[in-house]
């Protein structure tokens, strides 16, 4: 092939991308309702590829499958950067037995917690905010049927949430995390994560939401947990609640509770084992002012 053919090859695959984008920023634009950055396109269109990723490898419609973008970029969190975020405040509100797990995320009390073993009918409950008008706790009874395939990111940013930071790899160092996973979020038509639901969204970092293997323990590892459960027809008693410092506007991490049953062949729920974390809101490289959401590049601690 000639120097010619190759440029006009080139210049129409080009030509096809803009045309492409184009499409994409006038959907984002429909979806937001206002001008987006560059930076910010971006992040919504690689978070859109992999939520199709995600939804392509589902069985039977049935649960997402985390995408581990923050291990991606080698960036296991070490136990002095998890523990960075234990200050005397969000210690008293841990309890006294708090034990690094050796993942990047704390054990509290021993794994056990007091969630109550009622099993009613499938909810969730999402309105409770503290005196700052924080996301403060959301509370869920899941069913295998709450489980859908995660939605779209919404466009809402909670309160830290910046955009102009970027992790080597081109994603945002922040997610819009939900408290309550998207993929949990179907309830009898009632409750649904593809809302834009205020209440139910923080801002935490790529690690912190996404991190999903035996070496990197974030919120997705502990989801993943669940979704098993509740695709083998188990029962669920969820809670999790963000944790502040002071003024933050960015939790410290989150906490995250459950109980879960299955049943015995007279129908009665069984008390199958229950799980109590803390997931530090960190990110290997970085170091976040939880009050502002300012950020800023550091060397990378090693584990």
């Amino acid at each position: 092939m000639n120097t010619y053919h190759e440029f006009m090859n080139l210049q129409q695959k080009y030509l096809a991308k803009q045309a492409m984008l184009e499409q994409e920023y006038l959907s984002v634009l429909k979806q937001t309702g206002y001008p987006v950055s560059p930076e910010e396109l971006g992040s919504i269109l690689i978070q859109r590829l992999i939520t199709k990723m995600e939804n392509e490898e589902l069985p039977a419609g049935k649960s997402a499958v985390p995408i581990n973008k923050a291990t991606i970029e080698g960036c296991e969190v070490s136990k002095d950067l998890a523990s960075s975020v234990l200050t005397k405040k969000i210690m008293k509100q841990l309890g006294d037995r708090i034990e690094y797990n050796g993942a990047g995320s704390f054990i509290i009390c021993d794994g056990k917690n007091d969630l109550p073993k009622n099993l009613g009918m499938s909810r969730i409950i999402v309105n409770n905010i503290d005196e700052k008008r924080r996301p403060a706790e959301a509370s869920a009874w899941l069913t295998e049927e709450c489980l859908q395939k995660s939605p779209s990111s919404a466009a809402y940013a909670p309160p830290g949430y910046l955009a102009q930071y970027t992790l080597k790899n081109g994603i945002n160092l922040y997610t819009r995390g939900h408290l309550i996973a998207a993929t949990f979020g179907n309830v009898n038509g009632e409750w649904n994560a593809k809302t834009n639901n205020h209440l139910n969204i923080v801002t935490q970092t790529q690690w912190a939401n996404q991190s999903s293997t035996e070496s990197n323990k974030g919120q997705a590892y502990y989801e993943k947990i669940l979704r098993t459960i509740l695709a083998n027809g188990g029962v669920v008693n969820y809670r999790v609640r963000p944790l502040y410092s002071d003024n933050a506007k960015i939790p410290s991490g989150n906490q995250l509770m459950a109980r879960w049953f299955s049943f015995d062949d007279s129908g009665r729920p069984v008390d199958e084992d229950s799980f109590n974390v803390f997931v530090p809101n960190v990110q290997n490289g970085w170091e976040i002012d939880y009050a502002s959401g300012q950020a800023r590049k550091v060397k990378k601690q090693v584990s």
